[in-house]
């Protein structure tokens, strides 16, 4: 009897010292979802508050930068003024660069082009 539970008592120890050692790691979630096509036909929507300004989307042969998308949407919203635009540090040549890859990733996304409003004129 002293010999089984010596042994049971073994067991036990090398399982216990097996469940502490060991590192599991959890599933790779995005690669699964990859391999079942769960995400193909997916759409995120992502605000605009939360892109960070060094995160960058690539779009093809387009970059946005999280800077360049706020950039963007306070130009197209007539948001920016001209002071805020000197604070960029940006010149109007880097702007229409921005605004002509905006427009060419619209055109090939949607077959529309989206009307840019003259920045040339409202910020210089």
């Amino acid at each position: 009897m002293k010999y089984i539970m010596a042994c049971l008592i073994r067991v036990h120890l090398i399982l216990q010292q097996h469940l502490n050692t060991t590192i599991n790691f959890p599933p790779n979630l995005l690669k699964y979802a990859e391999a079942t096509h769960a995400i193909d036909n997916m759409q995120i929507m992502i605000p605009k508050n939360m892109i960070p300004d060094d995160m960058f989307i690539d779009a093809g042969k387009t970059k946005f930068s999280g800077e360049d998308s706020q950039l963007l949407y306070r130009l197209l919203t007539n948001q920016m003024t001209k002071e805020e635009f000197h604070k960029t540090g940006k010149t109007l040549e880097e702007i229409k660069e921005i605004s002509e890859r905006f427009v060419s990733l619209i055109q090939r996304s949607f077959d529309v082009a989206p009307i840019i409003p003259d920045i040339q004129n409202d910020l210089s």
